[in-house]
């Protein structure tokens, strides 16, 4: 936007992070773009654990930072009270604490001046003494008229219309993954630059210190990763051809999205499958942070195995794919990447064990070669703020969870930070609703990856009428595996539809039978024929009868299928 501060026209760029810790990836990715950062807490409800990871982030990028009150007008709001409990946890001096209300528009002329004065202007990249084109993409989307739109914030140089660029994931580290050979494209001519102030400005060039959008007929975001370095080949081409020594390094801030969790989906007609194909490819347009392959299950058919950033994102994607391209699909429970250290391998170059990262559980290797090698599940460091009252119950969630190194400081508002390491399964399901409700709403928690360490994991392996069904089998800890089966067990029989031939279902753990539960079959009264009873008083007719009744039961159930609906894969988070 265009602002006019003393007379003098400031061009500013303003990026709104996204809250939900899910997305904290690009909130990484926005700072690293950025000179300054608003802190926004609100008066209601004081410092949140996602502010003071944001916080971390901000800082260990040396940005300045303008603290910020929100919603002072308010009948709950305590504004002093959330400035000096910025001040003692961000270390922040109360008196520069900007007080806000947009609502009542208190404070709001303070803002930008503020971002004039406190926060420094973009400066020249050092590593581009001789003018090179350095560019940083800091966001892309799909315009169906003219393909891939980049916002591009130049560190160095100038890029112009007409101009060949290319992005150095792609040209230099060769990171094309697994998109289809008409993505592979390295060099894209420029077609349109310009500014957004916020409507689109071309202008035909951009230059040092500017962001702006650039068109180069790029057909997917896949292409255009946040945070990639965009150059001018030409440009180095010239260079090294002039004896230069000078070597293109990319910007810091780039980071390939990390899959934290991943999910089948199957069409419920196996007939749509290429269906199902296409519409995840338009979905993928507008969203690169998700990896896919295509898998084969002997219970489901052909699907795609799909990476998610957390849990919110996969419901959101499963919510697109129904709504805008009206596809019916079941999808398996979700599961996290494992790491598996065989002791029986030793890689030649490294002279360690093999290592490998499992995801799906289907892959899982057999219990019997259990002694051979070690499983070690990802760990995130949770941290958690709570009112003191709720502090007993926040403790309680963590322990449930095996939460281990838990530790605990008092805020100056009567707030708790907490602070514990959790393994990612635990968390990624249902923690965020845990805390939520034994707190009343009012505790708020983050968390971050901090790497995997060993556990005594096992796969407990749900078996209907005989058949194993890895779709709906899980890995637990070996302590807690029995009862999780059996929970699994019981609700399953709650929610699989009751058939004309008996269901077993049972959770095992290698040839260890955990639970057993029965699905009694629909059953017709043969005894009774027009309102009598058939055979008089006859027992061998009778036992004659419900003998032929038991064989036909028992044809049905070696010939029948059972038929298992998306709320059977939602029961398995439930466990």
């Amino acid at each position: 936007m265009l602002y006019y501060h003393d007379g003098k026209p400031h061009l500013l760029n303003l990026i709104d992070t996204p809250g939900h810790i899910d997305f904290s990836y690009e909130v990484s990715r926005s700072l690293a773009s950025c000179q300054g950062a608003l802190l926004l807490v609100d008066s209601t409800q004081s410092v949140q654990a996602q502010t003071i990871a944001n916080f971390h982030k901000a800082k260990k990028l040396g940005l300045n930072i303008i603290p910020i009150v929100t919603k002072i007008d308010l009948p709950n709001a305590q504004p002093e009270e959330t400035a000096l409990a910025m001040g003692t946890t961000f270390g922040v001096d109360p008196e520069d604490v900007i007080m806000t209300s947009a609502k009542a528009r208190i404070g709001i002329d303070e803002l930008l001046p503020a971002i004039i004065k406190r926060l420094p202007s973009p400066k020249t990249y050092s590593k581009s003494p001789d003018g090179q084109f350095y560019g940083r993409i800091v966001d892309s989307w799909f315009d169906e008229h003219r393909g891939v739109v980049c916002l591009v914030q130049v560190v160095g140089g100038t890029i112009r219309e007409g101009n060949k660029i290319s992005m150095y994931a792609s040209a230099v580290l060769g990171d094309v993954g697994s998109d289809p050979d008409e993505f592979k494209k390295l060099e894209f001519s420029v077609q349109e630059v310009g500014l957004l102030t916020p409507q689109s400005l071309r202008t035909g060039e951009l230059r040092t210190g500017q962001v702006g959008y650039v068109i180069a007929g790029l057909r997917s975001t896949r292409q255009a990763r946040i945070g990639d370095t965009m150059f001018l080949q030409e440009e180095w081409t010239k260079l090294h051809n002039s004896g230069s020594k000078l070597q293109l390094e990319p910007l810091e801030g780039y980071e390939k999205a990390k899959p934290m969790l991943f999910a089948s989906i199957y069409p419920v007609d196996s007939g749509e499958v290429d269906e199902l194909f296409a519409s995840v490819d338009r979905l993928l347009l507008n969203d690169s942070s998700i990896s896919i392959q295509r898998e084969q299950s002997a219970s489901l058919g052909s699907g795609l195995r799909c990476g998610f950033l957390g849990f919110l994102h996969m419901e959101v994607f499963n919510q697109r794919l129904r709504d805008e391209f009206k596809m019916e699909i079941v999808m398996t429970t979700p599961s996290v990447p494992y790491k598996f250290r065989y002791l029986d391998i030793i890689n030649k170059d490294t002279n360690e064990p093999k290592e490998e990262i499992i995801s799906n559980v289907a892959l899982f290797p057999d219990e019997t070669r259990y002694n051979s090698f070690e499983i070690h599940e990802p760990m995130v460091k949770v941290t958690m703020v709570t009112p003191s009252q709720y502090y007993g119950g926040m403790v309680d969630i963590i322990k449930d969870r095996r939460g281990e190194n838990i530790i605990t400081s008092h805020l100056d508002d009567g707030q708790v930070l907490v602070e514990s390491e959790i393994p990612w399964q635990e968390v990624v399901c249902d923690m965020h609703d845990a805390v939520k409700h034994a707190s009343a709403g009012f505790a708020s928690f983050n968390y971050e990856d901090i790497g995997y360490r060993l556990a005594n994991l096992v796969k407990v392996l749900i078996v209907v009428n005989g058949d194993p069904c890895d779709a709906l089998s899980f890995v637990s800890h070996r302590s807690k595996a029995e009862s999780s089966g059996r929970k699994l067990a019981l609700k399953l029989r709650e929610v699989l539809k009751r058939q004309q031939f008996e269901i077993i279902i049972q959770a095992k753990v290698g040839s260890k039978i955990l639970a057993r539960e029965r699905i009694a079959p629909y059953r017709k009264d043969v005894l009774s024929r027009s309102g009598k009873t058939v055979g008089g008083g006859d027992i061998t007719r009778k036992k004659k009868l419900l003998e032929k009744q038991k064989e036909g039961k028992k044809r049905a159930k070696m010939i029948g299928k059972v038929e298992i609906d998306q709320e059977a894969f939602w029961a398995v988070l439930q466990r």
